[in-house]
C-alpha cells in the first residue's frame, strides 16, 4: 500500500539554515544539493538534524509549492549562504522547532494534511507483523455484519512488537475508513507503550494521531475536533474500574465512537482484561459492524478469549521460535508451500516477502537471539541451607526468605560478583557475547515485597557504588511508571550496571534495551508468567546480540518454563516427532552450562534430549498444552462432572480439600451453576467458585508418578483403566486428583496430549529407583529417621507400616531387607500391587484395621509413620481416637514381648491427654518408653507437632527415657513431656502439688444424642435437641454454652440450678464463666460446685494470666485437653516456685 509523499527538513544546528525537499520512495533525497550540504557540514564539524513530514498526496515537485510559500514570508531569507540552491532557507528569530512548525503548517494548509508531530522515523514492519496484519485485513474484508462483533485473537509472543504492529494495522485500516483506535488493557504499562511510541518515536504511521486519555479535559470535544480536522484518534482506555475515569462514563464520547469505525486493541488479553468487569468497560466502545477487536496476548490466549460471544476468528499465533527462524530466512513465511488462507492481502505480502527476502530478513537483524543457562547454587550454598534443618532438598522460597540473609549473600555473590571464581553472570555473559554499556539484569525471586527489598539491601551493602539496585515493587513504583523509574535510576546512579529485583512486578510490558539477562529463581510458577519474565531480556537495542535466560534452580532435572515453551511449540508443529523438534530448537537456541574452566559451553543435541525428556519436563509440557478451553466450554458436561466429584469425595473429603479447596468449594460451584440454569442466566465459568478446576487439570500431569504406581502399565490411559477397575486404587486416585479414574477417562483425558502423559509414564517406569516426584496425599516420610533401629537389627521379623511409596519409605524397606524379613502393611491399599512388584510381602490395611492376614503372627520390630488423619473405620464413633493412635495400639498387638517399636506420631503421645500418655508415662504405664526425639518435627509441615519415639513392649522398674535435648526422665514419675524442659518442670510442679485438683469433665453435657434420648423419654419431639437459636425469646430461653458461644434451646435440661465453672476447649482466648442456669456443649469443660462463691473462687484462679498461659501451652491442635484435671484448684502463686513464676512473667511481657 502506497503511503504517499515524504518531505524532509534538514536543519543545521550551528547556522540555523535548513533545507526543505521531497524524499524519493522510502529513501532520503539523493540530489547533489542535499549530498553537498551534508558533506560540507560534516567537513566543518557542524551538527544537523533531519525531520520528516508525510502526506497522503502523491506527486512530483510537491516541495516547490512549499518553497514558494516560504519565500514570501517576511522573516525568510532564501539561500543566505549562496549554496546555489533555492531550497535553502533561514527563518530569522526562529528556533529549529519553530521553523519546523512553520513548514508543517504550510504543508497541512497546502495539501490538507493533518500531522500533529514531526516524523523522525519510518516504520518498516518485520515479516510476521506484516503477515499478521495482512491476514487480519483479509478476514475483515470477508466479515459480514450479522449483528455479531468481529473478534480477532492474536497469540503474539512477547517481543513480537505488538504495539507497533497494532499501530501499523490502524494505519493500514485508513483505506477501510477506520479513523479511531481504542487501546484497552488492564496492565497500565501496556497502554503507556502505545502512547510512548506515538509521542516519542515519532513514526510516520502515527503522525496524525490525537491521543485522548483520562486526563484529557474534555474527551468528547477533543474527539470531535480531531475528526473535524481530519485527524485520527487513539483513546487510551484503562480497564481499571474507576468512577474518576471520565472515559468510563462519558456517554457523549461513547455515542460518537459508536458511529465510526474503530480498531479496538485489547492488549495483554490474558491478564485482567478477561474478567467480567474489564469486558463490561470495553464493551461500551464495541459495536458490531463498526469495531474490529483484536485480543492480543503473549501467553495464555485461551484465557484471553474464553467466553467471547460474537464472530470469533481463528487464533493467529506467532512464536519467538518462528521469528528466530525467519531471521535465518527459514520458516513458513519463506516456504513456497505455505499459502496461508489465500486472501488478497496475505497472498500479496507472502509474495513480497519471498521476492525481497534479503530486505525482509534485514529487518530482523536487530532481533535478539536467545540462549538458556541451566545453573544451580554452588555446593557451599546448599550446604549452608541444609544446616537450617534436615529436610531432604533445599527450595527456592526458603533460600530467598528474608530470614536467610546469610544464604542470600552467598547466592548474590555467585550471581553478580564472584570474586573467588570470577564466573558470575556478568563475566560468563561477556566470555560468550559482546559486552554492552551499562547492562541490566532482572532477578525474579519467590517471596514478597519484604524479601525483594532485603535482597536489594544486601546487594547494595556488597557492591557499594559499583552497581545500582532497584526493588521493583508496588511500594516504590507502578506498572505505568516502572520503566521511567528505571531510566531515572540509571541516569542518577553511580553503578556501571543495574540489578532489578522483583517477585512479580515487571513480568509484562516492561522494557529496557539494556536488559541482557533474566534470572528465574522460582521453583514453580505458571508457564505464562515465566515466559513473560524470560522475554524481558529480548528487547532489541543498545548493541545487544543475545538475551541470556538463567534458570537458577536447586532441581537440576527441571527445565525452565521458557525452554518448555520452545519445545512444546516445536513438538506441536512436528506431529510429536521428538527427534525433529529437538533438532529444530537446538540448532537455533544454545542450551548452556558452566564448564570446569568457568566458561559457557553448549549442551549437545543428545544431552538436550536427555534432560528435556525427563519426566518432570514431560509433566510440565502436559500442563502447558492442556486444552482447558475444551474442558470448560461444555457446561452440560461440567454439571454432571461436579456431581460425580461430590459423590466421589465421600469420607476422603478432607484429603481432597488439602489440594483443591474441598467439598464445600465443589458444592458451591455446583449450586451456583444449577441456580444460573434455573434462572436462565448465562453461566460464567470464570467465577472464582470454579478456580479449583484449573488446579485439578494441573494435578493430572503432576501426579503421573503416583498413577504409574497405582496402574503399573506402560501408558497413562492403560494405567487409568486399571485404576478404574479397582476401588482401592480409585480411592487413592480420587484423593490425588479429586475425580475418579472413570470420570477422568470420560471427561478429561482427551484434553491432554498423549505424547506428554505417556512420555512421563515411560520415564517413570524406566527409573523406579528415583521417587523425587511423588505426590503425597499424606505427608512425606523422610529418610534416615529409622536408621538407629534398622542399623542394629539383624535376622529379625520387621512389621513396617507404609503410607505412600515415596523415596523415604522405599529407602527404609531397602535397608530393612538386607538382613531381615520384612512384612509391609500398606496403609494406602491402592499401592499393594506396587509393593508386591518390588518383591515385598505385603498386606493392605482393611477398612476395619483388623489385619486378618496377620493373625497369630508376632514380630520383633515395629516401624511406623502412620497416617495422621481420622479413624474412618465403620465402628468408630464421632470424637473417637485418631487413626494413628488406633494403629499404634494394633501394631503393639502384633509385637512380641520385649519387641521394639519405633514410631513417628504427633507429640500427643507424650504430651496429650491420659488416653494417649498412660501407656508410656506414670506409675500405671504398660511399656518402657526409651527415647523421644522432638527434632523429627523439623521434617514435617502437617499442622501438628511431630516426634519420633522408641519403646519396648515390656515394663521394667526404674525405666528412664532419653530426650533428644539431653534430658533423662523417670517414666514412672513423669506424666507429660514437651520439647520445652522449663515447661515440663512447671507442669510437674502442678501435677504433684499437694492441692485439690480441678475436676473438669464433659459428663452430663448437652450432647444432641443424649438430649434427644431425654426428650423421647419425656414424650417430647426429639428434633428439639438440635433446635438452637442465636437470640433468646419466650420459647427459646434456656442457655447452652457451645464452646464459649451462648445459644438458646427450648429444652430445660438436667443441669438447671447446678453451679458450674465453664471452660470452652476451643475458644482462644478463653472466657471462663460461672453460671447455674446454663447447659454445656460437648466442647466445653465444666466443674460442679456446691455454691456460687466456691465456683467464682476457682474462676479467679483460672483467669490469672500465669495460669492461663500454662493451660494454653498444653493445648493440642488448639484444644484444651483433660490434662487440666490434673492441675491444682488453687492460686498458681502457691504452687510454682519463684524461678518458674519469673520465667512465665517474662514470657507474658515478651508476648505483649
Amino acid at each position: 500500500m502506497t503511503k504517499g509523499t515524504k518531505f524532509y527538513f534538514l536543519y543545521n544546528l550551528t547556522t540555523s539554515l535548513f533545507f526543505f525537499g521531497q524524499g524519493r520512495g522510502e529513501s532520503r533525497h539523493g540530489d547533489q544539493d542535499y549530498t553537498k550540504l551534508i558533506g560540507t557540514w560534516k567537513t566543518l564539524g557542524q551538527k544537523y538534524v533531519i525531520l520528516w513530514i508525510e502526506i497522503d498526496t502523491v506527486g512530483i515537485h510537491l516541495d516547490k509549492k512549499v518553497h514558494a510559500r516560504l519565500r514570501v514570508l517576511p522573516e525568510c531569507i532564501t539561500n543566505p549562504e549562496k549554496y546555489g540552491s533555492k531550497e535553502c532557507f533561514i527563518l530569522k528569530g526562529h528556533t529549529m522547532d519553530q521553523a519546523f512548525a512553520v513548514c508543517q503548517s504550510l504543508v497541512n494548509e497546502i495539501f490538507n494534511a493533518k500531522c500533529n508531530r514531526p516524523i523522525e522515523n519510518f516504520f518498516e514492519p518485520r515479516p510476521h507483523q506484516a503477515w499478521i496484519n495482512a491476514r487480519i485485513l483479509d478476514r475483515w474484508c470477508n466479515y459480514t455484519n450479522n449483528g455479531e462483533v468481529f473478534y480477532q485473537p492474536l497469540h503474539g509472543c512477547p517481543r513480537l512488537g505488538k504495539t507497533k504492529g497494532g499501530l501499523d494495522l490502524f494505519y493500514s485500516l485508513r483505506n477501510h475508513d477506520f479513523t479511531n483506535m481504542i487501546v484497552a488493557a488492564h496492565v497500565l504499562s501496556a497502554n503507556s507503550s502505545f502512547v510512548t511510541t506515538i509521542t516519542e518515536d515519532k513514526l510516520d504511521i502515527t503522525a496524525d494521531i490525537v491521543i485522548i486519555d483520562r486526563d484529557t479535559p474534555d474527551p468528547y470535544e477533543t474527539f470531535i475536533n480531531a475528526h473535524e480536522n481530519g485527524n485520527r484518534t487513539l483513546i487510551d482506555l484503562s480497564l481499571h474500574k474507576s468512577l474518576k475515569n471520565k472515559l468510563h462514563h462519558d456517554t457523549r464520547l461513547i455515542k460518537a465512537v459508536s458511529k465510526i469505525k474503530s480498531l479496538v486493541y485489547i492488549d495483554e488479553g490474558d491478564h485482567g482484561t478477561h474478567t467480567e468487569t474489564c469486558r463490561e468497560i470495553a464493551s461500551k466502545y464495541i459495536v458490531a459492524g463498526n469495531s474490529l477487536v483484536v485480543h492480543a496476548t503473549g501467553t495464555n490466549i485461551e484465557r484471553a478469549i474464553f467466553g467471547l460471544k460474537g464472530d470469533v476468528q481463528p487464533v493467529i499465533s506467532v512464536h519467538y521460535l518462528h521469528m528466530l527462524e525467519a531471521k535465518r530466512k527459514e520458516g513458513y513465511l519463506f516456504d513456497d508451500s505455505f499459502t496461508g488462507e489465500g486472501g488478497k492481502y496475505e497472498t500479496e505480502i507472502l509474495r513480497t516477502i519471498r521476492q525481497n527476502s534479503d530486505e525482509w530478513v534485514g529487518r530482523l537483524s536487530t532481533l535478539v537471539e536467545v540462549s538458556s543457562l541451566k545453573w544451580s547454587p554452588r555446593p557451599e550454598i546448599i550446604k549452608e541451607l541444609n544446616l537450617l534443618d534436615d529436610k531432604k532438598r533445599p527450595n527456592a522460597k526458603k533460600a530467598w526468605s528474608k530470614a536467610n540473609s546469610h544464604v542470600i549473600r552467598l547466592m548474590l555473590r555467585q550471581l553478580f560478583w564472584d570474586n573467588k571464581y570470577y564466573t558470575d553472570i556478568p563475566n560468563l555473559y561477556t566470555t560468550k557475547y559482546r559486552a554492552i554499556e551499562h547492562p541490566i539484569y532482572m532477578l525474579f525471586i519467590p517471596g514478597d515485597i519484604a524479601d525483594v527489598k532485603n535482597v536489594c539491601t544486601i546487594g547494595k551493602s556488597e557492591t557499594g557504588d559499583e552497581c545500582n539496585w532497584m526493588a521493583l515493587t508496588s511500594d516504590d513504583s507502578s506498572n505505568k511508571t516502572a520503566e521511567k523509574d528505571l531510566k531515572k535510576l540509571i541516569e542518577n546512579g553511580t553503578g556501571h550496571m543495574t540489578v532489578v529485583v522483583s517477585c512479580g512486578m515487571g513480568s509484562r510490558s516492561f522494557t529496557h534495551s539494556n536488559i541482557i539477562s533474566t534470572i528465574n529463581c522460582n521453583d514453580g510458577g505458571s508457564m505464562d508468567n515465566q515466559v513473560q519474565r524470560g522475554s524481558r531480556c529480548l528487547s532489541d537495542g543498545s548493541g545487544k546480540e543475545c538475551g541470556l535466560l538463567v534458570n537458577y534452580s536447586f532441581d537440576t532435572t527441571r527445565s525452565s518454563k521458557y525452554e518448555i515453551d520452545l519445545f512444546t511449540c516445536a513438538l506441536d508443529e512436528s506431529n510429536g516427532d521428538f527427534e525433529k523438534a529437538i533438532r529444530r530448537v537446538h540448532r537455533i537456541v544454545p542450551f548452556l552450562r558452566e564448564d570446569e574452566n568457568g566458561y559457557l559451553s553448549e549442551f549437545s543435541e543428545s544431552e538436550v534430549k536427555e534432560f528435556i525428556t525427563h519426566r518432570n519436563n514431560f509433566k510440565a509440557m502436559g500442563v502447558a498444552t492442556a486444552n482447558i478451553e475444551g474442558l470448560l466450554n461444555n457446561q452440560e458436561k461440567i454439571l454432571p462432572l461436579l456431581h460425580k466429584i461430590q459423590k466421589n469425595l465421600g469420607k476422603d473429603a478432607k484429603a481432597f480439600g488439602y489440594h483443591l479447596g474441598g467439598h464445600e468449594v465443589v458444592k458451591k460451584a455446583r449450586t451456583y451453576i444449577e441456580e444460573c440454569h434455573k434462572e436462565g442466566k448465562e453461566v460464567s465459568l470464570r467465577d472464582k467458585r470454579l478456580s479449583w478446576f484449573n488446579t485439578m487439570v494441573k494435578r493430572i500431569p503432576e501426579t503421573i508418578d503416583n498413577v504409574y504406581r497405582l496402574g503399573l502399565r506402560s501408558t497413562y490411559k492403560e494405567c487409568l483403566e486399571v485404576i478404574a477397575s479397582d476401588s482401592d486404587k480409585d480411592r487413592e486416585f480420587v484423593r490425588l486428583v479429586g475425580l475418579s479414574a472413570e470420570s477422568t477417562l470420560e471427561y478429561v483425558y482427551d484434553n491432554f496430549k498423549e505424547i506428554y502423559l505417556n512420555g512421563a509414564v515411560m520415564r517413570t517406569e524406566e527409573d523406579l529407583g528415583n521417587y523425587d516426584s511423588f505426590s503425597f496425599v499424606e505427608s512425606d516420610h523422610p529418610t534416615t529417621l529409622f536408621d538407629n533401629v534398622i542399623n542394629n537389627t539383624i535376622n529379625k521379623n520387621i512389621l513396617y507400616f507404609a503410607k505412600e511409596p515415596g523415596f523415604g519409605v522405599l529407602d527404609d524397606l531397602k535397608k530393612c531387607s538386607v538382613n531381615n524379613n520384612v512384612t509391609v502393611v500398606s496403609c494406602s491399599r491402592g499401592y499393594v500391587d506396587f509393593y508386591r512388584k518390588k518383591g515385598y510381602n505385603v498386606v493392605g490395611l482393611d477398612d476395619d484395621y483388623l489385619l486378618p492376614n496377620l493373625l497369630n503372627m508376632k514380630f520383633d520390630v515395629l516401624l511406623a509413620n502412620f497416617p495422621f488423619g481420622d479413624d474412618n473405620s465403620p465402628g468408630n464413633k464421632r470424637g473417637g481416637n485418631p487413626l494413628w493412635f488406633k494403629l499404634t495400639q494394633i501394631g503393639f498387638n502384633f509385637l512380641k514381648d520385649d519387641g521394639i517399636a519405633c514410631i513417628i506420631s504427633p507429640t500427643t503421645i507424650v504430651s496429650g491427654a491420659d488416653t494417649f500418655t498412660k501407656g508410656f508415662l506414670g506409675k500405671d504405664r504398660q511399656y518402657d518408653l526409651k527415647d523421644v526425639d522432638f527434632s523429627a518435627d523439623d521434617h514435617f509441615d502437617v499442622g501438628t507437632k511431630i516426634c519420633k519415639w522408641t519403646a519396648i513392649k515390656n515394663k521394667t522398674e526404674g525405666n528412664k527415657v532419653k530426650i533428644n535435648d539431653g534430658r533423662e526422665l523417670d517414666t514412672d514419675n513423669t506424666l507429660h513431656i514437651t520439647r520445652d524442659s522449663k515447661l515440663d518442670n512447671i507442669l510437674s510442679q502442678l501435677f504433684y502439688a499437694n492441692k485439690p485438683k480441678l475436676n473438669f469433665n464433659v459428663s452430663k453435657a448437652y450432647d444432641y444424642r443424649a438430649v434427644a434420648k431425654y426428650l423421647k423419654k419425656n414424650d417430647l419431639p426429639v428434633e428439639w435437641a438440635k433446635d438452637l437459636k442465636e437470640d433468646k425469646n419466650d420459647i427459646y430461653c434456656h442457655r447452652v454454652n457451645i464452646n464459649g458461644k451462648i445459644k438458646y434451646s427450648r429444652v430445660k435440661y438436667i443441669n438447671d440450678g447446678v453451679w458450674r465453672v465453664f471452660y470452652p476447649q476451643l475458644q482462644d482466648p478463653t472466657d471462663v464463666t460461672v453460671d447455674n442456669k446454663t447447659e454445656a456443649g460437648g466442647s466445653t469443660f465444666t466443674m460442679v460446685f456446691n455454691n456460687e462463691e466456691d465456683a467464682k473462687q476457682t474462676q479467679k484462679y483460672l483467669i490469672n494470666p500465669i495460669y492461663d498461659w500454662i493451660i494454653d501451652k498444653t493445648r493440642v491442635n488448639g484444644r484444651v485437653t483433660n490434662i487440666i484435671s490434673k492441675f491444682p484448684n488453687s492460686s498458681i502463686e502457691e504452687v510454682l516456685n519463684a524461678e518458674s513464676l519469673d520465667y512465665i512473667q517474662k514470657q507474658l511481657e515478651n508476648a505483649s
